[in-house]
């Protein structure tokens, strides 16, 4: 896995993939797949890491890290979680 700066977060929501620092406890421990719990406004929420990305954003956002991997959930595979971004992107 490379160095990633942040991963991008589908949630259960009706809202699009969001980005999350990677903190680093969870740096070389976080692939695409991972069910994580991250925050989400004032509440937390859980979701799967649909990519890692190490680009730069386009604007300046403050953004917030994630707070756990979900060690219990198991992982999505890449082609489930191709399939779920065409749907969401889709409908």
């Amino acid at each position: 896995m490379p160095d990633a700066l942040r991963a991008r977060v589908l949630l259960a929501q009706p809202i699009p993939v969001l980005d999350y620092l990677i903190p680093d406890d969870l740096n070389n421990n976080v692939d695409v797949g991972d069910a994580v719990e991250v925050p989400l406004g004032k509440r937390v929420a859980h979701g799967y890491i649909v990519e890692l990305t190490s680009e730069p954003l386009a604007e300046k956002f403050k953004l917030k890290a994630l707070k756990r991997k979900l060690e219990e959930l198991p992982r999505l595979p890449k082609n489930l979680i191709r399939l779920l971004l065409f749907a969401a992107d889709y409908y």
